[in-house]
């Protein structure tokens, strides 16, 4: 089970995962959706809905496994990631009831080794006029540092997708497998809000528009 981490992002090329840093606000979806299901190899990767379920909670019930995808199986049946072997793209759809402003995707995945787990490329896409719009990707390029023991009870990192600007009530989150690896994996999802400037910035935004205004006059006078 392994993955190449594929980050085309929004901002900016990551070479790792990362640990989450401080963002807007944490808006947590009503529930989702996959369009693939859920595998076995040496375990079961389900959700908690369990085999032959398209859904379950795993994904935002705020309970964060750690690097290792074999380190949680047996503790009491805490099965934190949710795993896919040989299917590419999958993709997971998030329901916010409502329209939502996101500007910020961070995605629990880990990687063992290029051959076995990898991490995931990611699409994300907002629902808007009746169709999927990409709204930003990521490309995680192929990197065995990013290898961890697959029995490490260290945290798992997180792919992140910043600078987004979404304004809609579904998200798709889409995985693309890269590379050698047939598995990829997947812990928690989380959403945060798009900052709101502050008043400052509106004002410093408005009085720079009216500078280049009375340029652009100054320019036809001339």
């Amino acid at each position: 089970m392994r993955s190449s981490l594929y980050l085309a992002g929004v901002v900016s090329a990551l070479a790792a995962l990362s640990t989450p840093a401080s963002a807007g606000t944490e808006i947590i979806p009503l529930g989702y959706v996959f369009d693939r299901y859920t595998d076995c190899g040496t375990f079961c990767y389900h959700d908690s809905a369990g085999p032959g379920a398209l859904t379950g909670t795993q994904l935002i019930d705020g309970a964060v496994g750690v690097a290792g995808w074999g380190a949680n199986l047996g503790n009491g049946g805490a099965y934190e990631w949710v795993g896919w072997v040989g299917d590419s793209p999958v993709n997971i759809d998030f329901d916010f009831v409502a329209k939502t402003r996101i500007g910020r995707i961070e995605i629990g995945t880990t990687q063992d080794d290029l051959n076995d787990v990898v991490l995931p490329s990611v699409d994300v896409y907002e629902w808007q006029g009746g169709a999927w719009v990409a709204a930003g990707s990521l490309n995680v390029p192929e990197n065995p540092a990013n290898n961890r023991f697959w029995l490490s009870t260290d945290p798992h990192g997180f792919l992140t997708l910043d600078g987004l600007n979404i304004n809609s009530n579904r998200v798709r989150v889409s995985l693309r497998f890269s590379y050698d690896g047939p598995w990829t994996f997947v812990d928690e999802v989380n959403f945060h809000a798009a900052p709101v400037p502050e008043p400052e910035t509106y004002a410093m935004m408005l009085a720079g528009l009216g500078m280049l205004g009375a340029a652009a006059r100054r320019r036809r006078r001339g």
